[in-house]
């Protein structure tokens, strides 16, 4: 071997690390990760089991989709975008903001009602 160690080469080169952290900074699974990088999940797994930390800092990159829509969401209800923070306040503060949706049977047809604050839209 050209490193000086015995066994098969390495699977998971430089290379194919950079596509796992890729693939996981875009939110991927490990599945999504594994079939970008074109390895197998055991060798995956493998590559974690010798290399402590890596598992945790993939989770760790799978979470930067959520973090840059929430900055997103966060930036344009701080630049006054009165719809995103209505969507925002509708999901965050339901029992506060949401609408409901009732059904009332109208003339043997289910009718869709969306009421709020006891009030008919």
């Amino acid at each position: 071997m050209a490193d000086g160690k015995p066994g098969r080469p390495e699977t998971v080169t430089p290379e194919v690390v950079q596509q796992l952290k890729y693939a996981f900074a875009k939110g991927c699974s490990v599945v999504e990760a594994c079939l970008f990088a074109e390895i197998a999940r055991s060798v995956f797994y493998a590559y974690c089991d010798r290399n402590p930390g890596f598992l945790d800092s993939c989770e760790e990159l799978r979470q930067k989709p959520m973090l840059k829509a929430r900055m997103n969401i966060v930036e344009a209800i701080d630049n006054g975008d009165l719809n995103t923070s209505k969507w925002y306040a509708e999901r965050k503060a339901k029992s506060e903001f949401a609408q409901a949706v009732i059904a009332a049977p109208e003339n043997n047809a289910i009718q869709f009602v969306v009421e709020k604050d006891d009030e008919k839209l």
